[in-house]
């Protein structure tokens, strides 16, 4: 039974790195690629894409927390500290409408970032690319 279970996992650590490598689509509007392979930036493009649960496992892997620290613990740092394309995560997560992995963020990320969702505001600057554009996508703290 333990072989069944370690199998599964390495499985999906798999794929889950593996994925994380290729070209992501959000709803089939936007293209994502990686840029590299840490972690922060897996966390920035399940975000983008909209993949809750890439999101959520990646953000169990955050760095520069004390060793043992809860997943909330971790969660709460990532949110805090991750910059997607130089944007907060929450700001770019909705650049590009992701709207469960936006939810699950704007619950989650300090008061400062988080986003009202009874106000609609389009910064027609800051649009997101035309559609089938190739988003790189990197984050850095």
């Amino acid at each position: 039974m333990n072989k069944i279970i370690t199998i599964l996992i390495v499985v999906f650590t798999s794929v889950i790195t593996a994925s994380s490598a290729k070209v992501f689509s959000a709803e089939s509007q936007y293209l994502f690629k990686a840029a590299n392979h840490s972690n922060d930036t897996k966390i920035c493009l399940a975000a983008a894409s909209n993949s809750l649960s890439a999101l959520k496992f990646s953000l169990k892997r955050v760095s520069g927390i004390a060793h043992g620290a809860s997943n909330t613990t971790k969660t709460k740092y990532g949110l805090a500290t991750i910059q997607c394309n130089d944007l907060d995560i929450v700001a770019f997560t909705n650049q590009f409408q992701a709207s469960d992995t936006l939810e699950y963020i704007n619950r989650r990320a300090p008061l400062k970032y988080r986003i009202d969702n009874n106000v609609s505001i389009t910064d027609l600057a800051k649009l997101a690319p035309q559609h089938n554009e190739i988003i790189l996508i990197s984050a850095n703290r």
